[in-house]
């Protein structure tokens, strides 16, 4: 897929295992139940961080302003002692400088996006990753806000900024890749675990 960027054109590869890294975007206590479809996002999210934990790959979350809106939910804390936590203030993930300084030493490129607000912290975040080089894919089944007009229209400027949408099972069979490897056998046994 080609993308047109400032002028140069970006070549958007498959998610490979080598070169991917979840991100997991303020998905917290006080900001959860008043999103669209919470229950079904958190469980996406879920998913998601289970199976790249399984898979060893690398994880970040961050938390906005921790102190006012809460600690990441509940359903997510088990995973948590695993990832990388950042706190924040920037709606932009990549306006934190130890956020920034981290993801450039993982030194990876291909960025899946769960999260919170879709049209402000996601949106922001995403489009400043593509500004920067990154490859950004938002899990559309694994972001909300407040009102789906919001979403609806964050995501139409994500993809039309370059910014590719996915789900988390797309994603999730993109790493993956062959039935019967071990990493499919890894991520059946991390599904298994989690609660239904």
């Amino acid at each position: 897929m080609l993308h047109c960027t400032k002028g140069t054109i970006r070549v958007i590869k498959h998610i490979n295992k080598n070169r991917v890294l979840l991100l997991v975007i303020d998905m917290q206590e006080q900001l959860m139940p008043v999103v669209c479809n919470s229950m079904e996002v958190i469980g996406q999210a879920e998913r998601a961080v289970a199976v790249f934990q399984a898979l060893d790959l690398p994880i970040m979350v961050t938390e906005q302003y921790p102190k006012g809106l809460g600690a990441t939910v509940a359903r997510l804390q088990p995973f948590l002692n695993r990832c990388n936590l950042f706190e924040k203030m920037s709606f932009s993930c990549c306006g934190e400088e130890s956020f920034s300084r981290a993801l450039d030493d993982l030194g990876k490129t291909d960025i899946v996006i769960a999260g919170v607000e879709a049209h402000v912290c996601v949106l922001q975040t995403a489009l400043d990753l593509t500004d920067k080089g990154y490859n950004p894919y938002i899990m559309v089944d694994a972001v909300s806000s407040q009102r789906e007009m919001d979403m609806d229209i964050a995501l139409k400027r994500a993809e039309s900024s370059g910014v590719v949408l996915t789900t988390v099972e797309s994603v999730i069979f993109e790493i993956i890749r062959t039935a019967g490897s071990k990493e499919f056998k890894a991520y059946r046994s991390a599904l298994a675990r989690l609660v239904p």
